[in-house]
């Protein structure tokens, strides 16, 4: 009843002070413009954030094991049970992979430090889908690659173009002697619209790959994908009360998630 006093008197009597009744309105419109402003922008931060997210998501596991000295050997399908008994809403997939850094040239002679991926073909289909990619990967060699859109232009590569992956180790090779190079087919370009992720990426097929180029850096373990994504933190925390150490995707991409969050702070504190 006070506020609804105080607005009658200085916006609607007719005779108060025009001066003040002027002053008012200002106010109240100044006010009403700075929140809605402010509302508007965050609104539209929010939802950018979000759609990185989900992006972010539909390519990148949600949970990720890798085998160290001491720890229990698992296999895809007893991780994966273990998992879903810990988990509320289930596990969705459970797969395999290898990873290891590589230096990619171009024909031109261009190089690139990449993250080069390597995972089973029915696998790759099932990322491939959900990058809303049509690619038949059936038809992919043990010879050929699918690399980044933004790698691929950084460097000048298209499909079809016959890429060389170099271990890094091969840069500290003595003098005279022949680092061990592996020629490539690329057999096409993968845009997950996330410039992180197709700036550096090069996938392939662990079927016959990974006989033919490894490098120290390789490593491999297990992946899992939850469908509920936002409860990776839960079931971490009660796979380490039983000793499975588990990595999340959060955990993963601190730096991206990170720099969303100052951006937001930073528009919130500009706008107030």
């Amino acid at each position: 009843m006070l506020a609804w006093t105080v607005f009658k008197h200085y916006l609607l009597a007719r005779r108060s002070g025009a001066l003040v009744r002027i002053i008012a309105w200002h106010c109240l419109v100044g006010i009403g413009m700075g929140v809605a402003a402010l509302l508007v922008v965050l609104s539209i931060m929010n939802g950018f954030n979000l759609a990185i997210r989900n992006r972010m998501l539909n390519i990148e596991p949600h949970l990720v094991w890798q085998p160290s000295e001491n720890s229990k050997t698992y296999s895809a399908s007893e991780l994966g049970d273990q998992i879903d008994l810990l988990s509320k809403n289930g596990v969705d997939s459970v797969v395999t992979f290898e990873m290891q850094d590589m230096i990619l040239r171009s024909p031109e002679g261009l190089f690139s430090g990449v993250v080069a991926k390597g995972l089973d073909p029915g696998s790759l289909r099932d990322l491939l889908n959900r990058a809303h990619v049509s690619l038949d990967v059936e038809k992919m060699e043990p010879d050929q690659v699918i690399i980044g859109l933004d790698l691929a232009r950084s460097i000048g590569v298209f499909e079809g173009d016959s890429v060389v992956l170099i271990p890094p180790e091969a840069l500290l090779l003595p003098k005279g002697e022949m680092p061990k190079l592996q020629t490539f087919k690329v057999f096409a370009l993968l845009n997950t619209q996330m410039p992180e992720l197709d700036s550096k990426i090069v996938y392939y097929s662990r079927k016959g790959f990974g006989r033919k180029l490894q490098t120290l850096s390789r490593e491999s373990g297990i992946e899992v994908r939850l469908n509920n994504p936002y409860e990776a933190d839960q079931v971490k925390a009660k796979a380490r009360a039983e000793g499975l150490s588990l990595q999340t995707w959060g955990e993963r991409d601190t730096s991206l998630f990170f720099a969303l969050k100052m951006e937001s702070f930073a528009m919130t504190l500009f706008l107030c």
